[in-house]
């Protein structure tokens, strides 16, 4: 019997990968966007009026930082790099401690470790995401 001895790319991690690459292009949209916007151009941010001359740099800087993440979750879970495996983990993780630090509201502190520990255990305990990051 012929063909590949790797294990087939669980469903969510597909999903994942046309999400985040769905990102890279929803990001670079928005960042041309905002780059050609006139100053004065309206938009509600946190349930607020404002304009885009008052936070272009705030949401520029975060969409190009955010850019390059997206393209290298997206290429890694597609092509099974055994990084990307640890990259959302330590997205929530960091959300998590982000949110010890600054947030400290009880109920969603509780459900977030709830959340987290949902995510580790996908990206670590399940068999079929362990098996699709196995090395060959």
């Amino acid at each position: 019997m012929t063909g590949s001895t790797q294990s087939p790319r669980p469903h969510l991690i597909a999903l994942l990968a046309l999400i985040f690459s769905g990102h890279v292009l929803v990001v670079a949209i928005f960042v041309v966007y905002l780059a050609v916007a006139s100053g004065d151009t309206p938009f509600t941010y946190n349930g607020e009026f404002a304009t885009v001359g008052e936070h272009r740099f705030k949401v520029l800087s975060v969409m190009i930082a955010y850019w390059p993440l997206a393209f290298a979750i997206a290429y890694g879970f597609w092509r099974r790099k055994k990084w990307s495996q640890h990259i959302i983990p330590a997205m929530h993780l960091a959300a998590l401690i982000a949110n010890l630090f600054f947030e400290r509201r009880a109920g969603e502190l509780i459900f977030a470790v709830f959340y987290v520990g949902l995510v580790f255990w996908y990206f670590y305990g399940k068999a079929s995401v362990r098996a699709y990051y196995r090395a060959d």
